[in-house]
């Protein structure tokens, strides 16, 4: 049995959902159920319980009681998320997440059970505030988080819980009516990144990049460059890897080669996948979001026992007599410096397919 949540978390919850562009459901009924409303439809919900006693307790299958503080449904993504708030209480916290990855763990498996193709996405919330309202201590906090992540290190590394559910931690959500006009920006920049963070899933950061106005004007009708490969030498991990994303002449049947427009980067936790977006999201942005800003890079991005990291790009030329394309470059304490010409901005000199190179979230690992 979990506890109920204060109201102002149940506030915040909300508050911070329908900025993710979701529609409030009032029942889970409601939140699984299709809608008339095309635009309803076409968009994800999220249920938070109204009164203090409530959790949300859902019947999943047979025998299979879920009970949680939060639920997304996003038909789109064939997604279900859920949401729990982790107690600030340090004897209560191993406790309360080891009770949440269960519950995810055993939707997941219910599902699969049943044959529902969906996936689970469970969200960790750790907000300042107690079952009793009472705010703690921002040291308070900051502990009740390393434990959160020192617990889900061991659950990766000792069980096999985190290899077919996603796992997100959610900070508290920065005061954004707080201070001068400038504090106020900062907060809500803050969150507005912790949201792409813990929710990547939704894809909102793809999606609305592909209906902006840059997409249309710089992708839409013009020729462009196709990235055919990427190459990390010391980048978080030691050795050289290879990312091959177009099929070669020589390793094709019909020796005409292979250019595929959708690439679906998957593996367990803990594999990569952040490593190659995050190389994709430095080259193209000179910067990596979730690094935030003042951070030396060669001591987060460059392997411990190396003494650089290289990112290389290997494109195809615009046509069959010109010769592929090539940029390289070295992470820096700044972020990243080219080392070839016409390397210092990735979408600055060549016009890149964006089905080969498009905005990432975090994503799982």
């Amino acid at each position: 049995m979990i506890e109920p949540i204060h109201e102002t978390v149940r506030n915040l919850l909300r508050a911070q959902l329908k900025k993710l562009d979701l529609h409030q459901a009032q029942r889970v009924e409601e939140l699984f159920k299709e809608s008339s409303n095309s635009q309803e439809t076409t968009k994800g919900r999220f249920l938070i319980p109204e009164k203090l006693c409530d959790v949300l307790s859902v019947v999943c299958g047979k025998q299979m009681q879920l009970q949680t503080h939060g639920m997304i449904f996003d038909r789109r993504v064939n997604t279900v998320g859920i949401i729990f708030v982790c107690p600030t209480d340090p004897e209560k916290v191993s406790e309360a997440v080891g009770a949440a990855l269960r519950s995810a763990m055993s939707l997941s498996h219910t599902l699969k059970q049943y044959d529902i193709p969906m996936f689970v996405e469970l969200t960790i919330a750790i907000f300042e505030t107690t079952t009793n309202g009472v705010k703690p201590s921002k040291d308070e906090a900051r502990k009740c988080m390393q434990k959160v992540v020192k617990i889900l290190r061991n659950y990766m590394l000792e069980s096999s819980y985190l290899h077919s559910i996603g796992v997100h931690v959610w900070p508290t959500p920065a005061d954004e009516t707080a201070g001068s006009e400038e504090e106020q920006a900062q907060a809500k920049s803050k969150n507005r990144r912790d949201r792409s963070r813990v929710f990547p899933w939704l894809l909102n950061s793809t999606r609305n990049w592909y209906q902006s106005n840059e997409f249309q004007s710089r992708f839409a009708n013009e020729e462009h460059h196709d990235l055919q490969s990427l190459t990390l030498e010391n980048f978080r991990v030691a050795g050289k890897r290879t990312w091959q994303l177009n099929r070669p002449k020589e390793h094709s049947g019909n020796g005409a080669g292979h250019k595929s427009k959708v690439h679906l980067i998957h593996g367990h936790n803990g594999t990569g996948k952040s490593t190659i977006s995050e190389a994709i999201e430095l080259w193209m942005t000179g910067r990596v979001e979730r690094l935030g800003q003042g951070k030396d890079y060669t001591e987060i991005l460059v392997n411990r026992e190396c003494s650089e990291a290289t990112l290389e790009f290997k494109f195809d030329g615009l046509s069959p007599d010109e010769s592929c394309l090539y940029q390289q470059y070295k992470v820096v304490e700044e972020g990243i410096q080219g080392l070839t010409k016409d390397a210092t901005s990735g979408l600055a000199k060549l016009k890149i397919g964006i089905g080969n190179s498009s905005r990432f979230g975090a994503s799982r690992g």
